[in-house]
């Protein structure tokens, strides 16, 4: 059993937890939430497996010998990690959580719009992994409903993501935008505000 676990931090626990229910391998991303170079990965698992996964790239001649990683690439993701293991991911998460609320707070006096709290979540457990704030537009009010506010942010400068009814994050998704700060610089969160607020015309 293959388990792709690239996106599935945090928690922490995932870098162990597949291989103690008994998978064979797992794949785990090293530009994600790991912030390694961004072509690069982890394999772990069964000694003879990660062997011959070996003998598929350099150097040896496997097919994926032209997809090997680079000696600067390889240094990167394992300083990468060692950085992400010390890492608080507990402050990291109320640190999230703070701008989310702020942008929600920002947003939620505006007539005509709702926001709030909502949360990625993990796949098993349905365990909180990373907050976002949630926007619902009235579109008799704007002239203009959430796909077209997220289209209109994207083709602005700079230019902002803001994911229109994310099934793939939010079981509740339906008319919702999402602003996530998972990875939003300190004071970035106020661009965005910035921003929506000018499209609202607020």
């Amino acid at each position: 059993m293959i388990v792709d676990a690239a996106s599935e931090l945090p928690p922490k626990s995932t870098l162990t937890k597949y291989i103690d229910m008994g998978a064979d391998l797992v794949i785990i991303s090293g530009g994600k939430f790991i912030a390694g170079p961004n072509n690069s990965g982890i394999l772990v698992g069964r000694k003879e497996l990660i062997k011959l996964a070996h003998l598929q790239s350099y150097p040896f001649h496997g097919v994926g010998r032209a997809a090997k990683m680079s000696r600067e690439t390889i240094a990167g993701l394992i300083t990468a990690l060692k950085a992400y293991l010390e890492l608080d991911v507990s402050a990291l998460f109320d640190s999230w959580k703070a701008r989310a609320l702020w942008m929600a707070e920002q947003l939620n006096p505006i007539p005509g719009v709702e926001s709030g709290l909502t949360y990625m979540v993990t796949v098993e457990e349905g365990e909180p992994m990373v907050p976002l704030c949630y926007v619902e537009i009235d579109e008799g009010v704007f002239g203009m409903d959430g796909d077209e506010l997220s289209s209109r942010l994207l083709e602005g400068n700079p230019r902002i993501y803001t994911p229109y009814e994310p099934s793939y994050l939010l079981e509740d998704y339906c008319g919702k935008l999402t602003l996530n700060p998972e990875y939003m610089l300190e004071g970035e969160e106020k661009i965005v505000i910035e921003r929506l607020k000018d499209i609202l015309n607020m």
